[in-house]
């Protein structure tokens, strides 16, 4: 599989402004799921001036972040080394993706990374996509800040 063949590759990539790009994503999933005020920033700091200065682009275009879906697949050698992590762990994992579906509504996470890492506190949030930062921020804030103390 080449990136291109990723529908993320097709994203539309030029923008007016970030109110162009607001308003397109507010009723489109899977944007509609996020909360309004992370959508915005989204749309707000994500675009980089395009050369010509009429447009604006996306700084991670879509090509490039289909190519970083791929590749991460190519990491295999780092399950051998998931025994030896002991730094305490929270996984915030959404639902589980269906065996060769990629489907950023649900989870691309290893079902089994908690129970490979030995200090992992394994949190199910079936309510929430892969997009779980963008749904709950106040959530993921949370368990940072308590993961911190």
């Amino acid at each position: 599989m080449q990136p291109h063949d990723l529908p993320v590759s097709r994203r539309k990539n030029q923008w007016r402004d970030a109110d162009e790009m607001f308003q397109r994503f507010k009723d489109r999933p899977p944007f509609n799921s996020w909360q309004l005020e992370v959508l915005r920033d989204y749309c707000d700091y994500a675009l980089s001036p395009a050369e010509d200065d009429v447009l604006n682009l996306l700084a991670c275009d879509p090509i490039n972040e289909a190519s970083i879906y791929l590749n991460q697949k190519k990491s295999g050698d780092i399950h051998n080394e998931l025994g030896s992590i002991n730094t305490p762990t929270t996984l915030l994992r959404a639902p589980p993706r269906q065996d060769g579906i990629l489907d950023l509504s649900s989870s691309p996470t290893w079902p089994a990374l908690a129970r490979a890492l030995p200090n992992c506190k394994d949190i199910y949030l079936p309510q929430c996509s892969h997009f779980i930062p963008m749904q709950e921020p106040a959530l993921v804030a949370q368990h940072i800040r308590v993961e911190r103390l």
